[in-house]
């Protein structure tokens, strides 16, 4: 019962706590980017790897700086 108990804490502190830096990351990005329209650079590097994996990794960029930023394939 003790170890239940444990572990329910353990996946209540993972929660809350990832509720706090996903609202820090809100805040953040509304300062910095939506608010005063500033660009995002992001710089994807690859080495010898599959243009498939690469393509991908430069569209979720894309989806996640929300159209603010320009990537070029």
């Amino acid at each position: 019962m003790i170890i239940f108990v444990i572990l329910n804490l353990g996946v209540f502190t993972s929660i809350v706590s990832y509720y706090i830096q996903y609202k820090r990351a809100i805040k953040y990005a509304d300062f910095y980017i939506f608010k005063k329209k500033y660009k995002i650079d992001a710089f994807v590097t690859s080495f010898n790897e599959d243009p498939e994996i690469v393509k991908t990794t430069l569209i979720s960029v894309l989806i996640a700086a929300k159209s603010n930023c320009d990537v070029f394939f």
